[in-house]
């Protein structure tokens, strides 16, 4: 068996001379290649398996047929319905229902996938290398070469045909690849993904009925999960309409519920039948990669594309922090192999676990990794390309190819939002980064990871340094260590108090739905129910006090740790042995003073955040809260007062400074969590948008201010030559069970 690494890879420098024209790159290839070819049997599995997936959109059309013969022969009927009042409104509201319904199963014959798509075409010219590569291996693989060939920011590579029928027909094709694999792979490894992907060039039977099974299958998935406009419209009216017309639209939503039962059924279906042809096309394009690099290469090709995968989410998660204060990476792709070596060694480890012994299941489309490499173990081939250059030398300047595409990238995402002096070097950014992370670190050793921000803590005022030294650094000192002593109550009120917050939310929404029933109803049933919730809701509030005590404690512990520290820097001694403890002590007493003002709001941010949340659960069971009466009324008015609250964070948060520096200079704590207010308490989008951004914003904020007080605190600690607070295991604090909704951690 094929040995997997067992540690992360890495991107190592190669000592080979380095390419410098095509000519070299030609010569690389050594030995006699071995065609793939197509048999008989795959090729007659391939048509069957096609002729198969074209009988579904045929039972659709099929269905959609019937339905109208259905509602054609109903209106027909008309003159039985007119006879009363009743009869005539029941008529009218079932043709709106069929005709409601019959636009429901018309919609994906028009719907189009809208892909946001911001891939760059390379020039010949430019990257000479690239373009030989692909014409050196699509001669070998008697492939046609790509019409064109495109570049965007995803880890992966893919190959298909060009826009139009004619492309499908005369087999025009067309290669993307993703920079941030070329900057991860060497040469050898990539040249292995090329020879993947024109594989399946080659495969002229294999690749024109894989498109139609391709296609299909992503049709009938867009069937099934889409919602159109014509379904949006049948909810709202079918929660508004009055009785005598709304039990109409209801057979039309059940008619639909059945409908996409049915294309369910269907869609499990095309995936069960496809799923071992498209796995043996992708077992067929392997045995091109391994004839041209060798069997060795595969696993660890995978293994790494894995890694750079996971170095890609970190990454955008790293823009996503560097965009609260309006700055940008100019280099994608160097910003996820900066992350490379950051991945976490457990989720390496957990992730090569992962891949060892996973299985292939009925309805995949890809057979799993350890599958894979065992099949490239049975054609033991050697290669025939075993150069090791980094992959980004075959472009004539890699760099500035990656911050063009990242700039396309960041303007298709941020839209009228970005804006180009947001940019930044990626080098600097990343340092940047590193600085926030001290912090972060810093914050988790004061806190031992235990912290919930969204509730009052009280802060006293700064008082003047202590005259004695080193009675005060006695002092520090056994507030540390007090610290750890109480850390494990503390963890365990905290898990505690994560248990109740899921089921203090459902209870409030249980209080909410049957005050609506009530509104309409004098059911003395409704009344008990009632009295239980509330009781419920009691119960776990006296519950979360309980833990909250702990917490508090816990917490006004550690800032007063913090508080002593910041009081030392202005002590004469410790001056004396810190260069900067002016500047420490100037930025401590201005980051105090935002603390201070933001703990104001903690109650007003909690119940942001419970709005939030409320809102979030009432459109996710949109469906079920349908058949409560006056259900929307508490839709409605979750939403105002959601919108009523971000206007008066809005007002309010304008009278205070953003304390860290910011791209655009000199901006208040309002222009620094709200990008974009909503228009009314209509725009739902833009309320949750806005809702979640302020709740992301100040809590990152509130954790970012305490964590450069930390670490202020371990350069007082320092330079009285105390030990540091120990780093706590995370993995003990980390809850996986709580919805990330519940902002309610250190997260």
């Amino acid at each position: 068996m094929q040995e997997y690494p067992t540690s992360r890879p890495q991107i190592s420098p190669s000592f080979a001379p380095p390419l410098t024209t095509p000519e070299m790159l030609r010569n690389a290839f050594q030995g006699t290649f071995e065609p793939v070819r197509e048999t008989w049997f795959y090729r007659v599995g391939l048509f069957l398996t096609s002729v198969l997936m074209l009988l579904l959109p045929a039972i659709y059309v099929a269905l959609v047929i019937g339905a109208g013969w259905l509602l054609w022969s109903f209106a027909a009927t008309y003159e039985m319905w007119m006879r009363s009042t009743i009869g005539f409104l029941s008529y009218i509201s079932l043709l709106a229902a069929g005709g409601f319904f019959l636009g429901f199963m018309f919609q994906p014959f028009f719907s189009k996938q809208e892909d946001q798509d911001a891939a760059e075409t390379l020039n010949e010219q430019e990257h000479p290398l690239l373009f030989t590569l692909v014409e050196e291996l699509c001669r070998i693989l008697r492939a046609p070469m790509p019409q064109r060939i495109e570049v965007d920011l995803q880890v992966n590579a893919s190959a298909r045909f060009q826009s139009g029928i004619f492309s499908f027909v005369r087999r025009k094709m067309v290669l993307r690849l993703g920079l941030p694999l070329i900057a991860g792979l060497d040469l050898r490894q990539f040249t292995g993904i090329l020879a993947h992907e024109l594989g399946h060039f080659s495969q002229g039977t294999g690749m024109r009925f894989g498109y139609i099974i391709r296609k299909i299958n992503q049709w009938l998935h867009r069937v099934v999960s889409e919602r159109g406009p014509l379904e949006e419209k049948l909810l709202e009216w079918s929660e508004s309409t009055s009785f005598l017309l709304v039990w109409g639209l209801y057979v039309a939503r059940l008619c639909i519920w059945i409908t996409r039962g049915i294309l369910w059924c269907l869609m499990a279906l095309g995936g069960l039948v496809s799923g071992f042809m498209t796995r043996q096309m992708e077992y067929d394009a392997d045995r091109h990669q391994i004839r041209v690099v060798g069997s060795d290469v595969l696993g660890p090709t995978l293994l790494k594309v894995s890694h750079l995968e996971i170095a890609s989410f970190l990454a955008y998660g790293d823009l996503h922090v560097a965009w609260r204060e309006g700055r940008l990476g100019d280099d994608f792709a160097a910003l996820l192999i900066a992350r490379l070596d950051k991945i976490d060694d457990k989720i390496a480890k957990d992730l090569e676990s992962e891949i060892r012994y996973t299985k292939t299941g009925m309805f995949d489309s890809h057979p799993s990794l350890p599958d894979r490499v065992k099949h490239a173990e049975s054609e033991k081939a050697a290669g025939i390309f075993h150069l090791t250059h980094p992959a980004r030398t075959l472009f004539r300047d890699f760099e500035q190819l990656c911050k063009e595409q990242t700039l396309q990238q960041y303007k298709l995402l941020f839209e009228d939002k970005f804006h180009e002096d947001s940019l930044v070097s990626t080098p600097i950014l990343l340092a940047r980064q590193l600085v926030i992370e001290k912090e972060r670190e810093a914050f988790n050793r004061s806190f031992q990871g235990i912290y919930v921000p969204l509730y009052p803590q009280r802060v006293r005022e700064l008082e003047p340094p202590p005259e004695d030294l080193e009675a005060a650094t006695e002092e520090l000192a056994d507030l540390g260590e007090s610290l750890l002593e109480k850390a494990p109550a503390a963890l365990e009120a905290l898990l505690a108090f994560r248990q109740t917050e899921p089921t203090l939310n459902e209870q409030e929404i249980a209080v909410r739905l049957v005050e609506c029933q009530l509104a309409s109803s004098s059911d003395m049933q409704l009344y008990e129910h009632l009295d239980k919730a509330r009781e419920n809701k009691k119960l776990t509030l006296n519950e979360q006090r309980d833990t909250l005590l702990v917490l508090e404690e816990f917490a006004e512990m550690g800032m007063e740790r913090l508080l002593l520290a910041v009081r030392l820097l202005s002590h004469p001694q410790l001056q004396e042995k810190l260069d900067e403890s002016a500047r420490f002590l100037e930025e401590s007493q201005r980051l105090l003073n935002v603390w201070r003002y933001l703990r104001r709001f903690a109650s007003d941010l909690r119940k942001l955040r419970d709005d939030f949340i409320l809102l979030v659960t009432y459109l996710q069971g949109a469906q079920q809260l349908s058949y409560v009466p006056n259900a929307h009324l508490e839709l409605e008015r979750n939403q105002q007062d959601l919108f009523q609250n971000i206007q008066a964070f809005d007002k309010s948060l304008r009278r205070e400074a953003y304390p860290f520096e910011h791209a655009r200079g000199d901006i208040n704590l309002a222009e620094y969590a709200i990008e974009t207010l909503p228009a009314d308490h209509e725009d739902i989008p833009q309320i949750l948008q806005t809702a979640e951004m302020i709740l992301d914003r100040m809590v990152s904020l509130y954790i970012r201010i305490l964590g450069r007080l930390s670490i202020f605190c371990e350069v007082v600690e320092d330079a009285l030559e105390l030990e540091r607070l120990p780093d706590p295991d995370l993995d003990k604090i980390e809850n996986p069970e709580v919805s990330p909704e519940h902002i309610t951690s250190t997260q």
